[in-house]
């Protein structure tokens, strides 16, 4: 370990504390500095010293401001820095500023680190944390301070996952099932919330429930590309594709819906479907199959 000890100056610093290899926390004031003397050193004055400690990545695992950003000694192109961690521990963006700029990387399973050509905003009033390109005018202050929705220059990180669980009623119906169907189930909108873009797969599993007809077991899966227009907590959404159903039945599928956005993590959500036979693609020379209404919860991971 290089330690350097030195007799503390009249520099801008705030609460914040280190940690240890051993695991150990000290907590004192840490020196701050520009970002990218941040990510190479740390200059820390224990509680009740007046000497400022100067550690490097090779001292100690971590270090961080009590109220603000949290630094960990990381493994970056053969030479350890310290890393800024932005966002929640477990899908943290990190960051470094080198003589070269800004720099952001996800870490991967492997512990190997993923460039990435944005930088963040902080989680906003809907849940949601944003990205900004950083090549546009924004300034990495100006974003982190502010409180609103991504613009038209940015993309918000998604969710990976939506899992829907709704029912509701089919009706106008073109097939010989019964007069009286009632539909419920599970349906999943995945998406690599990495990628630009709101575009999700839908898929999953409903059970028509037919209460007079010839089947009370009917189920459809659909396969659909969906879109989200998101903006705010109400979230209109559009998906096209193929719906599969058992007995063998195939249709094109279309669907619109709208969420709104009751916490971070829950929405209401009513969708409408039209269904037309497989071989009336154009949708002009027949009238639908089916139409459904449908209402549920939306839980998003």
């Amino acid at each position: 370990m290089f330690l350097t000890v030195i007799v503390r100056a009249q520099q801008e610093s705030g609460p914040g504390f280190i940690i240890k290899h051993q695991g150990d926390t000290l907590f004192g004031s840490i020196e701050a500095k520009s970002d990218r003397l941040m990510g190479s050193s740390c200059s820390f004055m224990p509680e009740g010293k007046k000497m400022v400690f100067i550690y490097t990545p090779r001292d100690i695992m971590a270090y961080g401001f009590i109220a603000g950003d949290y630094y960990v000694a990381k493994m970056q192109d053969s030479v350890r820095v310290f890393m800024k961690s932005i966002g929640k521990p477990k899908n943290a963006i990190w960051y470094l500023q080198d003589k070269e700029g800004m720099h952001y990387y996800i870490e991967k399973a492997n512990g190997k680190f993923l460039m990435i050509p944005y930088y963040v905003k902080k989680v906003n009033r809907y849940g949601q944390l944003c990205l900004i390109h950083s090549n546009s005018n924004y300034n990495l202050k100006d974003t982190v301070e502010t409180d609103e929705p991504a613009s038209k220059n940015g993309n918000k990180v998604r969710e990976a996952l939506n899992i829907e669980m709704n029912i509701g009623k089919i009706f106008n119906k073109d097939i010989s099932w019964g007069s009286n169907i009632f539909q419920g189930g599970i349906l999943l909108s995945v998406c690599d919330p990495t990628v630009d873009g709101n575009f999700y797969l839908r898929t999953g599993v409903q059970k028509l429930n037919v209460f007079d007809g010839y089947d009370n077991s009917i189920l459809r899966m659909p396969l659909q590309v969906e879109y989200h227009f998101t903006k705010g907590i109400i979230i209109p959404r559009i998906a096209v594709g193929i719906n599969f159903y058992s007995p063998l039945l195939f249709t094109n599928s279309y669907m619109i819906g709208l969420n709104l956005r009751l916490s971070k993590t829950v929405s209401w959500t009513i969708t409408y479907d039209i269904d037309y036979r497989f071989e009336d693609i154009l949708l002009i020379t027949e009238p639908p199959v089916l139409k459904s209404l449908s209402t549920g919860m939306i839980i998003s991971l």
